[in-house]
């Protein structure tokens, strides 16, 4: 790491240098400047990874020279060192992007925090600086991308647009160089997103998947010199590899393979895993590639692993039972978050000693666990498709039988969320005040009971009672004791027609307005106009 001082005092650059314990800090080269052209030559002749710069200084003081120096090397980490206190500077250099702002004479340590802080930040920025490099080449691959025929052949066949006939197939290469390959012996390798470690937009998401598709054509599909990797409608990708005769051994296959995961790992942020088929004719391989799926169906523990195609064939199949669940139930309906996933982390951490579960296991675990806190909810007289409708539950929902990882996440977001609505529902005054506060912000809109309890997340007749026990008021009445309280002001404050007014207060229907206003205050909407406009004009 390197460092520049620019200060116009030398005494100052001493100074500072004689308190840095350089090697502590990681800084392996001290540059010092006594004015701005004296740094900028520096600056280009030697990589600067953090300054340390005095503002007050002659021709060109250090503002303007950090204008400089983040226009032509932004990653550069900035701290001021200076004599002035005034707010103006200190406001003017967090604009600029100065990462610490100190005041002469500043302590050691004050010096090494600030150094510190600017090299977190700098690798910070470097790192964001690289991902940002790797997704700019991969959205052009992908946005420059043009099809070709030999990859359209390649996943119309795996998608199943073309019969797995020799035939068909014969037919669908008569114009392509594969032609003379019919007779090739095929692999395919079923390539399997397990997760994604970032929040994606889905075209973000796309290009993503872009770049882990041509990563497997330069790390896998590569491996025989002849292959291609296409993506597959239903999720994941394939590489379909040409076969040497006089060579058949795929465990260096299975090697390219992890080599492909931790790449993939580590720079498009996600996790996989790889399934590699058996050798087969061209016309094979979408039966193949229908057992690698079932292969990955029942490899749920799996990631970051590869797979053969014929490892759940030999394995020995036990599938324990899936539990009652009375005892979780008890822990969701009193709120003990930790103590009910610490209970579940031991029956996984039990299951995956005792033998191998598979898709169905996982699908039956999920239902009877749905049902359970479905079960919890409506004790609490909560509505659960309401909560279940949340993109956060939702999103997890797809995907929840995947893989033991998946099912975990979404359990951890279910409960999540149970227990925080539960804790909402029972803190009756806050659920009143909310009920309220939405009435009042919508009263325009033609609201209805559900509506109001579709808000707070509670079943309309269980609302109603806690409503009227804690108000005195039925819902109903309320929002019209609100609609009327609202025309009085407006009568009153405002010009506007009485018809406009019941508008404003989501009552289209004057006739109706005009007689539940006059059942609350005794007088026509006009009459109470009238009179309050003239006590007004009286008291003034």
């Amino acid at each position: 790491m390197q460092l520049l001082i620019l200060d116009d005092e030398l005494h100052a650059i001493r100074g500072i240098e004689a308190e840095l314990e350089q090697n502590k800090l990681g800084i392996t080269v001290l540059h010092t400047a006594l004015h701005a052209y004296q740094a900028e030559e520096i600056f280009r002749n030697f990589p600067i990874d953090i300054l340390i710069c005095d503002i007050e200084m002659p021709e060109i003081n250090g503002l303007q020279f950090i204008v400089w120096v983040k226009e032509h090397y932004p990653l550069t980490q900035c701290i001021i060192l200076t004599c002035h206190s005034d707010f103006h500077y200190a406001k003017e250099a967090v604009h600029l992007g100065s990462i610490e702002y100190l005041l002469k004479p500043a302590t050691t340590e004050e010096l090494e925090a600030a150094i510190r802080k600017a090299a977190e930040q700098l690798l910070r920025s470097r790192e964001q600086a690289l991902f940002h490099q790797t997704y700019q080449k991969a959205y052009e691959l992908w946005n420059k991308h043009q099809p070709l025929l030999i990859e359209r052949f390649w996943s119309d066949l795996v998608n199943g647009n073309i019969p797995d006939r020799p035939d068909s197939i014969r037919e669908a290469v008569q114009n392509l160089a594969l032609k003379d390959r019919l007779d090739t012996w095929f692999v395919p390798v079923f390539i399997r997103i397990d997760r994604w470690y970032r929040e994606w937009t889905d075209r973000e998401e796309k290009i993503m998947q872009y770049a882990l598709l041509n990563a497997a054509n330069e790390c896998i599909a590569a491996y025989t010199g002849e292959g291609q990797t296409v993506q597959l409608n239903n999720g994941g990708f394939v590489s379909i590899l040409m076969l040497n005769v006089d060579d058949m051994n795929l465990e260096p296959l299975a090697g390219d393979c992890l080599t492909y995961i931790g790449s993939c790992n580590q720079y498009f942020y996600c996790d996989l895993s790889c399934f590699i088929g058996a050798p087969v004719a061209i016309h094979e391989i979408p039966y193949m590639l229908k057992k690698l799926n079932e292969c990955s169906h029942n490899q749920v523990w799996s990631r970051n692993q590869v797979h053969f195609h014929y490892e759940s064939e030999h394995e020995d199949v036990f599938e324990p039972s899936v539990p009652t669940m009375s005892h979780w139930q008890e822990l969701l309906q009193i709120g003990h978050r930790e103590l009910l996933e610490a209970n579940l982390q031991q029956f996984w951490n039990r299951v995956s000693k005792q033998g191998r579960v598979d898709k169905a296991y996982l699908e039956c675990f999920y239902h009877d666990f749905l049902q359970m806190v479905h079960y919890t909810l409506q004790l609490k007289g909560l509505q659960a498709h309401l909560i279940f409708a949340e993109p956060e539950i939702a999103k997890y929902a797809s995907t929840a039988t995947r893989s033991v990882f998946h099912l975990q996440e979404w359990i951890h977001h279910i409960i999540k969320q149970s227990i925080l609505h539960m804790k909402s529902a029972e803190e009756t005054t806050d659920v009143i005040s909310k009920v309220k506060k939405y009435v009042s912000e919508n009263l325009e809109q033609n609201l209805t009971r559900d509506q109001i309890a579709n808000h707070v997340y509670l079943n309309p007749d269980y609302l109603a009672r806690m409503f009227k026990k804690e108000t005195g008021f039925s819902i109903l009445d309320y929002l019209m004791k609100e609609r009327v309280e609202a025309a009085r002001k407006l009568l009153v404050h405002t010009d506007l027609p009485v018809s406009t007014v019941a508008e404003r207060v989501g009552i289209p229907h004057f006739s109706y307005f005009s007689k539940q206003f006059k059942k609350h205050m005794n007088m026509s909407p006009l009459e109470f106009r009238q009179k309050n406009r003239m006590y007004t004009l009286e008291s003034r």
